[in-house]
């Protein structure tokens, strides 16, 4: 089937922070601000945009990334972020990043079409939740199963980040021989068995959404919008939180592999599933040339 529209994640797929890429690359930061990232063993070098981010400095995307994501569009293949970052985050990433057909941001929380927000999924989202709030409000104040799950883990002392986010909140699992793990475990299992929120793992943490919230969702949405069928969409991912979202598409194309999850995937997968052979930005652009070879066919 032909492909009609791309999805890609951001952060570890399209987007490279700097830890994880000077364990084979050297960074160097050029005069006009932007980066040369000089693979190690190859000799490779890649210009790239910074790109800020809320709690871990900055990350990296190469121009020839931007370059190839023009191309798939250019195709007239509709190209899509999924991205669990945070709206304050997005919104400081959005004139550095190419321009797209949609964003989804905070795992599915928020979509924007062509910048503009979508307000008929916003909708849904905030009846879903109760009340219409806006970023600014406290998450102590904010109404609805989600912000109560919010209040419950703050009163046993959890260390909660809902900073510059609309529709979801995000923590670090505590060790599990502590006695705030041993709390953690208990109430954990009352959150999966609430039928209104879903925990979602990503970069080492756990984000905790509505449950008509998720990657996934937002892609069915965006899918009706275009009348397009899952056979026509396709993946770029690397993590737990998009796996969910694969099973919505035809074509997956694994970046790197963040999490033990997408390894089983793979084996599973491995005969649909195509995963890349370079790291970081260069993986970037051999998974986006493996999309525009198969245009090309």
């Amino acid at each position: 089937m032909t492909i009609r529209i791309v999805f890609s994640d951001l952060d570890g797929t399209l987007v490279h922070y700097p830890k994880e890429l000077e364990r084979y690359a050297a960074i160097e930061q050029l005069d006009d601000g932007k980066f040369l990232v000089k693979y190690n063993c190859s000799g490779k070098a890649r210009v790239c945009l910074s790109l800020p981010s809320k709690t871990r400095g900055y990350a990296l995307i190469s121009e020839e990334t931007c370059k190839r994501i023009e191309e798939v569009r250019e195709k007239g293949v509709y190209f899509v972020y999924t991205s669990g970052a945070r709206t304050v985050t997005f919104e400081n990433r959005r004139s550095i990043l190419p321009k797209v057909d949609f964003e989804v941001f905070e795992n599915g929380g928020v979509i924007t079409q062509q910048g503009k927000l979508d307000e008929e999924w916003q909708q849904t989202i905030f009846n879903f939740m109760g009340s219409r709030y806006n970023i600014a409000t406290p998450p102590e104040e904010r109404p609805g199963p989600l912000w109560d799950a919010y209040r419950l883990l703050s009163q046993i002392g959890l260390k909660l980040d809902a900073n510059g986010y609309l529709t979801q909140f995000r923590f670090k699992v505590p060790e599990p021989n502590t006695e705030l793990g041993k709390e953690w475990k208990r109430i954990e299992a009352e959150l999966r068995q609430n039928e209104a929120v879903q925990l979602v793992s990503n970069l080492n943490q756990l984000d905790i959404l509505p449950s008509i919230s998720g990657k996934e969702n937002a892609a069915k949405h965006i899918l009706r919008k275009l009348s397009l069928d899952s056979s026509s969409a396709a993946l770029l991912m690397d993590d737990e939180n998009d796996l969910k979202l694969a099973q919505e598409c035809r074509h997956v194309v694994v970046v790197n592999v963040s999490h033990f999850k997408v390894s089983e995937q793979l084996e599973r997968n491995n005969s649909c599933w195509h995963r890349v052979q370079n790291q970081g930005v260069l993986a970037s652009e051999e998974a986006l040339d493996y999309i525009l070879s198969q245009l090309n066919e």
